[in-house]
């Protein structure tokens, strides 16, 4: 049960600093900080993947003072919350916050423009999709930023996502299934499990700056086939 008149009168100037925040902290490299308060925060729906977590555990896992001012203001608003024995850290409000699946982020801003959300908030949310997709991604999710540091794999007779090579998500989210695509030329075949042991070879030589080390090791890499590629694909 919500007080509209009170929740319309506190919660905005709040609710903007605590957006802007955000963006301050992306802005000065604090992405780490925001992802792994999303990553902990109470979400609603999780097995339909829509990003919708509980305002005011996220605002405090973000520790800062906007998120402090925020819940307390969120909090006078909601003036009864219950909820079952199982679930905890959801306290009345909730929000979209893009994590698990990038592509609704565009159609939720246009919804925030509509209703006449202040547009901090629609401007932290791209700015962390962004650092999330522009490979940056420093916790997970179904996103991954190994496509983005290697680029397209299929000039080398792969096919598929960086996610269905073998990459781990962190507990509680799940990678897509099925089994990634292999190409064969007159060399022999390559198959998914010796991608994923190059791809995170590489990734280490590239995290430690062993540029040498990333050239040997992409010598290893059989010529695009010339033939024909076969895939499989994920169910």
């Amino acid at each position: 049960m919500v007080d509209l008149a009170e929740l319309s009168y506190t919660v905005p100037p709040a609710f903007k600093a605590f957006s802007e925040s955000i963006s301050g902290m992306i802005a000065d490299k604090e992405y780490d900080q925001v992802s792994q308060a999303r990553s902990n925060t109470r979400e609603f729906a999780r097995s339909t993947a829509i990003d919708q977590i509980d305002l005011v555990h996220f605002a405090g896992n973000i520790g800062n003072a906007e998120g402090r001012q925020l819940s307390q203001a969120v909090l006078g608003a909601v003036k009864y919350n219950r909820t079952s024995s199982n679930m905890n850290n959801a306290y009345g409000v909730s929000i979209y916050f893009p994590y698990r699946k990038l592509s609704n982020v565009d159609k939720a801003v246009k919804t925030y423009d509509a209703i006449g959300l202040d547009e901090s908030y629609s401007q932290c949310i791209r700015e962390f999709a962004s650092m999330e997709t522009s490979g940056q991604l420093s916790t997970g999710g179904y996103s991954s930023p190994y496509s983005s540091l290697f680029g397209d794999l299929s000039q080398y007779g792969l096919s598929g996502s960086a996610g269905s090579y073998g990459f781990g998500y962190p507990s509680g989210y799940g990678s897509s299934s099925g089994s990634s695509g292999y190409g064969s030329s007159s060399g022999g075949s390559y198959s998914s499990s010796d991608s994923a042991d190059l791809i995170n070879s590489l990734i280490s030589a590239f995290l430690s700056g062993d540029m040498g080390s990333i050239s040997r090791r992409t010598s290893s890499i059989p010529p695009p086939s010339s033939g024909r590629r076969t895939t499989r694909a994920s169910s």
